[in-house]
């Protein structure tokens, strides 16, 4: 048995190891998916509110604003629900809000011919 009044300070057990408990991993892993959900969620905005004006650009105004009407589609279908939460509400409704600035601009586009 040691004689832990005999030690110093650092060089007494604590008790504790250097390997995680299971609500520490599952904390981890918990942020982990909200990164990789919040990641994919922002690959979805910018494809759905750029890829139109891309494509008024290149190809076609009155492509590019059935291609906006269309990202209106996705982004209510795949796209993060406005709540519980404030980040899914801020980036939904950024995401909305995005996709309208899209289609205007592809509308401006159109009509300017």
């Amino acid at each position: 048995m040691p004689n832990y009044e005999d030690m110093e300070e650092r060089e007494r057990p604590t008790g504790r190891s250097d390997i995680p408990t299971p609500s520490e991993l599952s904390e981890f892993l918990h942020l982990v998916r909200f990164f990789v959900l919040l990641l994919i969620a922002l690959i979805l905005l910018a494809a759905c509110a750029l890829l139109p004006i891309v494509v008024a650009e290149k190809a076609s105004p009155w492509l590019g604003l059935v291609m906006a009407a269309g990202g209106f589609w996705v982004w209510s279908r795949f796209g993060p629900r406005p709540g519980p939460g404030l980040v899914p509400g801020a980036l939904c409704v950024s995401g909305f809000a995005a996709i309208v600035v899209s289609f205007v601009t592809c509308a401006v586009l159109a009509v300017r011919g």
